[in-house]
């Protein structure tokens, strides 16, 4: 167990002299204060002086904030849309998908959370439209044919066929304009490849539409063929089918191929001696998919692919990818080379290394009411990503959840900085809420949210709960920008040696962030933390009831150290563990109309309010430092300037050790002394056990040092 640290104390007394100084203990009425409260806070009459205005305790989908008596809606929080419903965690909505894959011709459904038949083999049929009619078991004439081939060569455009139930052996291949081919149903009427896998159609896809406008097929499945679904061109409308069981690939479109499926499953592609994909959608084709599924698939269930090329989803599942060790571009779906993917009311399920890949300039990825869940990483250490945008691709989130990724759950890269010219993916996060892997259940890395390598990230009313390791971290040159985010929960990552992290919000080597209207509240260790040249720029912050990891007797509500550099106004750090404020090595803070109370302690030992360590500068305008068991202020071979302000009800108000001095000046801060605590007259100190500390007092070591 680590301990601490002990140093010898230079601490010296400040001259008792003026009202605005005087302490000496005495339970005496605070002075009064001409000032106005800055906004978000106000006037303590027992105190005298502004407090943050902030709800206590608030229940799933709500959150603290600066200036707000009531908790506000944060991340998903607005009502689910049909077949969703709240998470077990009570945040944001989830999918009630089955687990299991739905067997035979039904399909996984959104919005009623169940398999369901594809079709309906009990309708009328066959339609009164239909002009011709096939049957493997019939009779033939002028309209009636043994064969959707005959049927197809004897069709004039505009031609209704329909299939009776049947087993066919053959290529459903349109050959001219606005041709509707409708069978029974899926579960009744199927076609197979024909001959061997060395036949004339043994590399021919199960349906071919060359160039033709109008086609549209309904009620079958096409299954055992090279190919489900080739698309050169044209348009075609694909309704209650089942394409299932073939070879490389599902559906393909390319040449600016346009396609609506509806009602219907892709599902089972296999790998022959390819990847494996349940959709391809190149050349600036547009596939689109309502009410139904993409399952069950190899390497990914869908491929979008170059400028022009969009895949729209709306009510559809993409579920269980299972590609093989070495296919390290592995996702549900990946977007790149320019092209889009819009996710409506859908979920991407149990995928394998990634959920969502976007990668590529003017690849773009917009996922609304849609869940990200369950992303294993069983192919190698950076699997198991729930969202992954690189080298300039875009993702946006809007109203969704991403929950349950082994290793992170959005993870947003510039690519390797040493390339150029730099590539920065860029993800925007707007009312969404991340869920971290449950405790007990395996997890690799579990951070939620990442940026690394020059990543680009915006995150508005979101929500980050119960993420191991870390809640959103910034690293490696990486640019946030938060407004109203709200992390909470974030819990040490287990290993067998120790347990370390739980950080809420973590900014790191060379990195910026810019953090407004936000709290972070029950992390564990730091519940915000800026090190190793970091910049951040904070207002109307709260950061509450942030926990220790026992083991090293660590923890504070801020960090800064290693040469991180945090300015923060009108800000609250309450009731956290260990220290409230902890500025270390190289780490620099300005930190003006603010609070920091309510630090608690650990066996009766610390509960500091703000603690400066060597090579460490803290500045501090119109703080507010009160109802902490330590002391208030320590300076522990650091430099530290208060102007005005207020020192209240604290075991000790300030205290200097390890080479640091206590003086009394006016002078502002730009001549301050490598180990000098300056404190200006304007300082008002009230009911503190001790004015100045003596002797030696005892410090944890930073989480971060």
């Amino acid at each position: 167990m680590i301990t601490g640290r002990w140093y010898a104390s230079f601490a010296l007394a400040l001259a008792i002299g003026g009202a605005a100084c005087g302490d000496g203990g005495a339970a005496a009425a605070p002075p009064e204060v001409a000032s106005a409260c800055v906004e978000g806070f106000a006037m303590d009459p027992s105190l005298g002086a502004c407090v943050e205005i902030a709800a206590a305790d608030c229940p799933a989908n709500t959150m603290p904030e600066i200036g707000k008596a009531e908790c506000q809606p944060v991340g998903w929080s607005a009502a689910c849309p049909e077949g969703f419903e709240r998470d077990a965690t009570g945040w944001g909505c989830v999918d009630r998908v089955p687990r299991a894959a739905c067997a035979g011709a039904t399909r996984e459904d959104i919005k009623t959370g169940s398999c369901v038949p594809i079709g309906d083999c009990n309708a009328p049929f066959p339609p009164p439209a239909a002009t011709l009619f096939v049957d493997d078991d019939g009779a033939e004439d002028a309209t009636h044919f043994k064969t959707l081939g005959a049927a197809m060569a004897a069709a004039a455009a505009g031609a209704t066929i329909a299939v009776e139930e049947g087993a066919y052996a053959e290529v459903i291949e349109f050959e001219k304009n606005d041709v509707t081919v409708v069978g029974r149903c899926a579960e009744k009427v199927k076609f197979t490849k024909p001959g061997g896998p060395s036949g004339p159609a043994g590399r021919r896809a199960g349906v071919f539409v060359p160039g033709l406008t109008g086609a549209k097929l309904r009620g079958v499945t096409v299954s055992g063929f090279r190919g489900g679904v080739l698309m050169e061109d044209g348009e075609l409308t694909i309704e209650d089918a089942l394409i299932d069981g073939n070879d490389t690939l599902g559906v393909y479109l390319r040449f600016g191929g346009k396609a609506t499926f509806r009602r219907s499953k892709v599902s089972n592609v296999t790998a022959g001696d390819e990847l494996g994909s349940g959709l391809i959608v190149y050349d600036g084709s547009v596939l689109a998919f309502e009410d139904s599924a993409i399952v069950d698939n190899f390497f990914r269930h869908a491929t979008v692919d170059g400028k022009g090329s969009k895949l729209e989803a709306k009510r559809t599942v993409f579920a269980r990818n299972t590609p093989r060790i070495g296919q390290e571009d592995a996702a549900g779906i990946a977007v790149i080379d320019g092209a889009a993917l819009a996710l409506s009311q859908s979920a991407v399920l149990d995928s394998d290394h990634r959920g969502v890949m976007v990668e590529g300039e003017g690849s773009r990825a917009d996922l609304d009411q849609s869940v990200v869940r369950r992303v294993a990483g069983t192919l190698k250490k950076s699997g198991g990503v729930g969202i992954w945008a690189a080298a300039s691709g875009t993702v946006k989130l809007t109203n969704s959840a991403v929950t349950d990724a082994q290793v992170l759950g959005l993870y947003v890269t510039g690519g390797p900085l040493e390339s150029a010219p730099a590539r920065p993916g860029k993800a925007i996060l707007e009312k969404t809420t991340f869920i971290g892997v449950p405790e007990g259940q395996p997890v690799e890395f579990g951070r939620c949210v990442s940026a690394a390598e020059a990543g680009v990230l915006e995150m508005r009313d979101a929500a980050v709960i119960d993420c191991p390791q870390a809640g959103v971290a910034l690293q490696t040159s990486s640019i946030g920008t938060f407004e109203r985010l709200y992390v909470k929960g974030s819990r040490p990552l287990q290993s067998k040696l120790n347990a370390f992290g739980g950080f809420g919000v973590i900014v790191e080597e060379k990195s910026q962030a810019t953090i407004t209207s936000s709290s972070f509240v029950g992390n564990t260790l730091a519940g915000l933390t800026t090190v190793l040249d970091a910049e951040t720029t904070a207002e109307a912050v709260l950061v509450r009831d942030t926990r220790e990891i026992p083991e090293l007797t660590a923890g504070a509500g801020l960090q800064i150290a290693r040469g991180g550099r945090l300015t923060i106004s009108r800000s609250a750090f309450a009731s956290n563990t260990v220290e409230a404020v902890l500025v270390a090595s190289g780490g620099l803070l300005a930190m003006s109309a603010s609070t920091v109370h309510g630090t608690r302690s650990v066996d009766g030992t610390f509960g500091h309010g703000i603690a400066v360590f060597p090579e460490a500068r803290a500045e501090l305008d119109g703080v507010a430092i009160f109802d902490n068991p330590g002391v208030g202020l320590v300076a522990d071979g650091g430099q530290a300037f208060v102007r005005g302000g207020l020192f209240a009800r604290n075991a000790v108000a300030v205290h200097a050790q390890n080479g640091t001095t206590i003086t009394q000046s006016d002078v502002a801060p730009a001549d301050l002394g490598g180990g000098e605590m300056r404190i200006s007259s304007s300082t008002r100190f009230a009911e503190n056990g001790t004015r100045v500390g003596s002797g030696l007092i005892e410090l944890p070591n930073p989480p971060i040092e």
